[in-house]
C-alpha cells in the first residue's frame, strides 16, 4: 500500500492535489474538520522522498511543505494492553512535529480527555510525535483538568492538530477519526470502564459507589465518588459480596442477605454506564443464617463460572459452585474443610497467586494471614503463611484488579491514620499490589486514603 500523506503549507494560495484533499483539510489559519481518517496504520513515507521534497523547495526558494504519513490509530484501541496506556503516535515527513488530540464518546460532542506532546528532533529525515493517553477522562472545564473516571468501553470519536514543532497555525494538518475501545470484563466492574468499584454502606442502609481510578504514571489509585444517587434501603441486609458474573452476562452482580437468612441477587440494568441502575432483586435462597460469612470474588472450580464460599458457625467450610444462569446461580453446595472457625476474616482475591484457579486469604485471631491456592476442582491445597501483624487492620477487602496489571490486589483499613509520602493528608489504610507469585503474593504496602473507614459494610 503506497504512503498516505497529510500536508499544510506556508503557501496559502498554494492548492492540493485532488488525491491529498480528499484525505485531510488543510488549516488556513483556522482548523478545518478533515474526513474520517483510515483507521490502519500507515506506513510511513521512505526517508528518500522527504529528502527529495526538501531539496526541490530549497532549489526553488520554496517553504518545505510540512506532511504526515501515518498513524497507529487502529479501528480497536485495547486498553488491557500496555498497562491502560495507548501511545498516539504520528509520523511526519520532517523531524520535530507538536500534536493534540481529543477523544470524544461517540456522538456526545463534548471532549473527555485532551492531550498535547510536541517533538522537538532536529536534523534530516521523517520524524513522529507521540502523546498518551492513560484511558481516564478529565472534566475540561475553564482549563482545569478534573478527574471524571475511566473513559467507558464502546465507540469514540478522536481529532489530532499537528504542526512543525515550530510552525504557526498556517502550517497545520487536522485529522479526525473513529474508533472503538475495548477491555476485558472485571468481577468488579459495574460501569464497564475496566475498572472495579467499591461499594461502601453507611449507618443508613444507604450504599454509595466509589469509582476506582489508577494513575499509571504516577502508580497512585483514586477512589472516588460517583455522582448518582446511592442505593437505599440496604440496612435490612446484613452480609454483602459481588462474586463477580453469576448470570454469564458479562456484568457483575451482587449477593445480599438479610437477617431472616434470605439470599437475594442484584443484577446491573440496561442503560448508561454512567449512572449504573440495578434489577428489581431476586431471591436465589433461603436458610442462609447458619452462615456466618459469605464471600465471592473467586473462580474455585476452574470453569469460568465464579463461585460462593461460605463458612457456618460450627467451621465448614461450603463451596457453592456458579452455574452461569442468572435464573439459578448457584449449584447444590458441597463441604470442603472444617476448622475454619479459626479465621475471623476470610477474603476470596481471584487468581492472585499464579495457580490454576481462584485464591482465598484468611486471618486468624492471631493476626496471622494465610493463602489457600486453588486446585481447581474446587479443593484447595495446604495453606501457605504469608505474614504476622494482620490484626492492625480493621477489614480487608479485595475488589479486583485495581492497577491493570492482571493481577487481584488487597485494600486494607487502619484504625487510625497513616502518612502518605510527598502529600499534604493522612491516609487511612493501605493498597497491597497483587505480583502474580504464590511464594510473595503482594509487593510493599502502600499508604493510601480510602473511602469507607466508618462504614457499616465496605464489598
Amino acid at each position: 500500500m503506497p504512503p498516505i500523506r497529510h500536508t499544510g503549507t506556508r503557501t496559502r494560495s498554494r492548492r492540493l492535489t485532488a488525491a491529498i484533499a480528499a484525505a485531510l483539510a488543510v488549516t488556513a489559519g483556522s482548523m478545518a474538520a478533515a474526513p474520517a481518517a483510515t483507521a490502519t496504520t500507515v506506513t510511513p513515507a521512505p526517508a528518500a522522498t522527504a529528502t527529495a521534497a526538501t531539496a526541490g523547495a530549497a532549489a526553488t526558494g520554496e517553504t518545505t511543505q510540512f506532511e504526515v504519513t501515518g498513524h497507529n490509530i487502529t479501528d480497536v484501541l485495547d486498553l488491557d494492553a500496555n498497562g491502560g496506556v495507548f501511545p498516539f503516535t504520528f509520523t511526519t515527513n520532517q523531524k520535530g512535529a507538536r500534536v493534540s488530540i481529543e477523544i470524544y464518546q461517540a456522538g456526545s460532542g463534548y471532549p473527555e480527555w485532551r492531550g498535547s506532546a510536541v517533538d522537538r528532533t532536529t536534523g534530516d529525515g521523517p520524524g513522529s510525535v507521540t502523546v498518551e493517553w492513560d484511558g481516564n477522562r478529565e472534566d475540561l472545564v475553564g482549563g482545569a483538568h478534573e478527574w471524571r473516571g475511566p473513559t467507558r468501553n464502546g465507540p469514540i470519536e478522536w481529532t489530532a492538530h499537528i504542526t512543525p514543532a515550530g510552525g504557526g497555525p498556517s502550517e497545520s494538518v487536522d485529522l479526525k477519526g473513529t474508533s472503538t475501545i475495548t477491555r476485558k470484563p472485571q468481577p468488579h466492574d459495574f460501569t464497564d470502564n475496566g475498572s472495579p468499584e467499591l461499594f461502601v454502606m453507611n449507618e443508613q442502609g444507604n450504599v454509595e459507589v466509589r469509582e476506582s481510578q489508577y494513575t499509571p504514571r504516577t502508580d497512585l489509585l483514586g477512589l472516588y465518588d460517583m455522582w448518582y444517587a446511592p442505593y437505599v434501603g440496604w440496612g435490612v441486609y446484613d452480609r454483602l459480596a459481588v462474586p463477580g458474573d453469576l448470570g454469564g452476562g458479562n456484568r457483575p452482580e451482587i449477593i445480599a442477605r438479610d437477617k431472616s437468612g434470605d439470599l437475594w441477587l442484584y443484577s446491573r440494568a440496561e442503560g448508561n454506564d454512567y449512572d449504573p441502575k440495578l434489577n428489581p432483586r431476586v431471591r436465589i435462597g433461603t436458610n442462609w443464617g447458619v452462615y456466618d460469612k459469605i464471600v465471592g470474588g473467586s473462580d474455585i472450580t476452574a470453569d469460568g463460572k465464579p463461585d460462593l464460599i461460605a463458612t457456618d458457625k460450627s467451621g465448614g467450610l461450603w463451596l457453592y459452585p456458579g452455574t452461569g444462569n442468572l435464573n439459578a446461580p448457584l449449584g447444590d453446595r458441597k463441604n470442603i474443610g472444617t476448622s475454619w472457625g479459626v479465621y475471623n476474616q476470610i477474603v476470596a482475591t481471584g487468581n492472585l497467586a499464579g495457580a490454576p484457579a481462584g485464591d482465598l486469604f484468611a486471618r486468624d485471631a492471631a493476626g496471622v494471614l494465610w493463602l489457600y491456592l486453588g486446585n481447581g476442582d474446587g479443593t484447595f491445597a495446604p495453606r501457605i503463611r504469608i505474614g504476622a501483624g494482620w490484626n492492625e487492620y480493621t477489614r480487608i477487602v479485595s475488589i479486583g484488579d485495581l492497577n491493570r496489571d492482571g493481577h487481584p490486589d488487597l485494600i486494607t483499613y487502619t484504625n487510625g491514620d497513616v502518612d502518605i509520602p510527598d502529600l499534604p493528608y493522612a491516609g487511612n489504610g493501605y493498597v497491597y499490589w497483587g505480583t502474580g507469585d504464590w511464594r510473595a503474593p503482594f509487593k510493599p504496602r502502600v499508604a493510601d486514603l480510602i473511602p469507607g473507614k466508618d462504614a457499616k459494610y465496605v464489598f
